[in-house]
């Protein structure tokens, strides 16, 4: 799992230990591929997505013994700077495969992997079901970030937003830094 941190642009990612299930969290040098340890979760995290006011979301996931058989899940927020687990919410019983913040609102999504179901998670741990996408499992979800400064819209940097807004030119992304427009 990896996911970008808003105005930093720094990318974290999730490594499992698959002898003991111990995820751990890293930063990932975007131009090098080089991932820096941060710290030990204090939990198994699978799915990992950054709100737009920098919260880092993950999912709990909980198995049995044998670490086949998933039994639960919850919403947690984590430290970016530690790897702890800092809020828990929930549980909710589908294994989430992917997640990602709408950055226009702030509302978390999540694929449940097979058979393609996706979903709104509610801060406090509830799954909503929005429906199939009817092709396979669904891994991952994305949104492309919207710009918040001025700096971003320069330098052809505009050029870079392009979904679930697109922008004209340098003037017409500042001038939705400036209003929301």
């Amino acid at each position: 799992e990896l996911a970008i941190q808003p105005d930093t642009d720094v990318l974290f990612g999730i490594g499992i230990n698959p002898s003991n299930f111990q995820t751990s969290l890293y930063r990932i040098d975007s131009s090098t591929a080089v991932a820096t340890f941060v710290g030990v979760t204090d939990l198994e995290v699978d799915a990992l997505a950054f709100g737009p006011d920098g919260t880092l979301y993950g999912e709990r996931a909980v198995f049995d013994e044998t670490g086949e058989n998933f039994l639960q899940g919850f919403l947690i927020t984590i430290d970016p700077a530690t790897g702890a687990t800092l809020t828990s919410a929930g549980p909710f019983f589908t294994h989430l495969g992917g997640m990602a913040v709408r950055p226009t609102d702030g509302v978390i999504f999540a694929s449940g992997g097979f058979p393609s179901d996706i979903y709104t998670v509610s801060p406090q741990g509830v799954l909503t079901f929005l429906g199939l996408t009817s092709f396979g499992g669904v891994g991952d979800i994305a949104f492309t970030p919207l710009p918040t400064s001025k700096d971003q819209c320069k330098d052809d940097g505009w050029q870079r937003f392009n979904f679930p807004f697109s922008f004209k030119n340098q003037g017409d992304c500042i001038q939705y830094v400036n209003t929301g427009k």
